[in-house]
């Protein structure tokens, strides 16, 4: 071999690049070490020659000098090559517009592996050490490659923009940035990772999305966050410059082939990134208590839940604003009840908008209470064909207005309901017929307020 050229030993710095990158046509096994296990898997015939089937630490490879005898299956010293000598340089077109290339040319299409395999070690042994290679396919495939760019350092990867501007999307309840491509050849990708589950990215072209998504050159992306998150979303300075390099692999003696796959590069100096700055979307919630007419109370206290808030609010001077709110659909659920009054049971739903505030009224009704009659002669009895049916009861309120009358049925019940708790009186203001009025007048106490929860307190005669 000449080591006058540009090599590099094959290392964790030059093989750092195969974890990060990831080429999907290889199905990369990252190589560990300058020594990578190769594997000898057997021979293919097709086109009239016969050719060994190799893999390097798992990834595809081929005899590179087809006049020599096979190697075995064992661990073999390894070297990355980027020289522009012409045959290093025809070994890349090679590998790259070849079986499990990046592009790989169109005349090996519905050709089994065993012809693949073939072609490319014919091709790859006439650039590498000058064997002869059969006219037909093989000559065209050689021709075709050689003829095309060198893909060293060629391969770049760079976003159109860098700094993206982002937006509140109403519709989708969503903040988004503007949306940017990542030029360069798409056989190579970087991998961006926005490192929270609030903001994520939206690969376009592929419909992927996620905290962690794969770029390839030619697509292009936006980043998604949701309403309330304010923060960065930094993809990092991801390597952007890729050069396709043969590894050779070899075990010492001179009379066994030498073995080849390829590698991808990474360029230090050639970088890329797409960064976002987004700001929360917020509005507010203004809480109003009340009673039945509208009276402001205080005391009630409320769970508020949504969007990432969950706590408890307590009404003071029958109002509450709740302030810097994310943006969208909220619940509101009475846990306290003003003293003296009923709590609201009933869930309310409320949606929060940019800039504005939402206001929700909710009317806690006060504890009532029943006066019930029951209507019966002086004996506590119905006597002969007369009726308790018809009799007529006035209650009064404290002010001495009245507040409902009471009719009895033909068992002599009657009840009045929904009565506000406090002093009433109640007067029998027309007798049923064949009865003489009952002149007393009966003082009803409505007083209690067992809780927030109890309503119907009765009295009953």
């Amino acid at each position: 071999m000449n080591r006058n050229i540009l090599k590099k030993k094959l290392g964790a710095v030059a093989l750092s690049a195969l974890m990060t990158l990831g080429v999907a046509s290889q199905g990369i096994s990252t190589v560990q070490a300058s020594t990578p296990y190769v594997n000898y898997d057997g021979k293919s015939k097709a086109y009239g020659s016969t050719c060994g089937k190799f893999r390097i630490d798992g990834r595809q490879a081929w005899c590179l000098e087809h006049k020599k005898s096979t190697p075995g299956s064992q661990s073999m010293n390894a070297e990355v090559y980027t020289s522009t000598e012409a045959r290093y340089a025809n070994i890349r077109k090679i590998m790259y517009y070849g079986w499990f290339g990046y592009e790989e040319w169109g005349g090996l299409q519905g050709k089994s592996n065993d012809e693949k395999n073939v072609i490319m070690s014919k091709a790859l042994s006439h650039a590498y050490s000058g064997s002869s290679i059969n006219k037909g396919i093989m000559t065209d495939f050689y021709n075709y490659a050689t003829s095309k760019p060198d893909p060293l350092n060629q391969n770049v990867l760079v976003f159109s923009k860098n700094v993206v501007n982002t937006w509140y999307d109403k519709n989708a309840k969503t903040q988004k940035s503007e949306s940017s491509r990542l030029n360069g050849p798409n056989k190579y990708h970087i991998t961006i990772n926005t490192q929270t589950n609030r903001v994520k990215v939206v690969n376009e072209t592929r419909g992927w999305s996620g905290q962690v998504v794969d770029v390839y050159g030619g697509d292009t992306v936006h980043y998604e966050a949701d309403a309330g998150y304010t923060g960065h979303a930094y993809s990092g300075y991801l390597k952007g410059g890729f050069t396709f390099a043969p590894l050779i692999a070899w075990n010492g003696d001179s009379r066994k082939q030498h073995v080849g796959t390829w590698v991808p590069l990474t360029d230090p100096e050639v970088s890329t990134f797409l960064n976002a700055d987004f700001r929360a979307q917020l509005g507010s919630l203004k809480l109003r208590k009340t009673d039945k007419g509208g009276k402001l109370l205080d005391g009630a206290v409320f769970h508020v839940s949504g969007n990432g808030y969950d706590r408890d609010v307590t009404v003071t001077n029958g109002e509450i604003t709740v302030n810097e709110l994310p943006i969208g659909d909220y619940t509101v659920t009475e846990k306290t009840a003003p003293n003296g009054y009923l709590v609201n049971v009933a869930p309310f739903k409320t949606t929060v908008s940019a800039n504005h505030t939402a206001e929700t009224t909710i009317t806690d009704e006060a504890p009532t209470g029943k006066i019930s009659i029951k209507k019966s002669d002086s004996k506590g009895n119905v006597q002969g064909e007369a009726s308790l049916e018809g009799a007529e009861y006035t209650v009064y309120g404290a002010d001495g207005q009245e507040v409902g009358k009471i009719t009895t049925d033909k068992d002599g019940n009657g009840s009045l309901e929904n009565l506000v708790l406090g002093t009433y009186t109640v007067k029998e203001t027309k007798a049923p017929e064949a009865y003489d009025l009952d002149w007393n007048t009966y003082t009803v106490e409505l007083f209690t307020y067992k809780d927030q929860n109890t309503d119907n307190h009765s009295w009953q005669r």
